[in-house]
């Protein structure tokens, strides 16, 4: 599934609820706070970062979970080292390479996708204890 977002800051909590209820009708509820999570962090590079309407696509190919976010600038995103300053970028980068299975970018003719995976479980059995 692929989204055109606004390009400002309503993109955000936009992009949260539409990977929220991917994620409710893939059943895969309880990893939805760490896709929303990441997915709101490549919006929010995307809108802060380059120009023009974020695409967000969501994917889910043999049990893994994909998000995209395709944006227009050419600029491929680098973690920064982990500075002392509040304002200090770079942290959301941090998180995908902590929270995701893998990540990374590469270059498009328009601009750059960057993009996560995350193994996709659906939700566990309850236990039901036998005599």
């Amino acid at each position: 599934m692929t989204w055109v977002l606004a390009d400002d800051p309503s993109a955000v909590p936009e992009g949260r609820r539409l990977v929220r209820g991917s994620m409710a009708g893939w059943r895969l509820d309880g990893q939805t706070d760490v896709v929303e999570l990441l997915a709101a962090e490549l919006i929010t590079n995307a809108l802060r970062h380059a120009w023009g309407k974020p695409l967000l696509t969501l994917s889910l190919i043999d049990g893994t979970l994909r998000c995209e976010v395709n944006d227009l600038s050419p600029e491929m995103p680098h973690i920064r080292p982990a500075g002392t300053s509040e304002e200090d970028e770079g942290r959301g980068l941090r998180l995908l390479e902590r929270m995701s299975d893998r990540w990374g970018s590469v270059l498009t003719y328009t601009g750059k996708v960057v993009w996560f995976e995350v193994a996709a479980s659906s939700p566990a059995m309850p236990y039901v204890e036998t005599p």
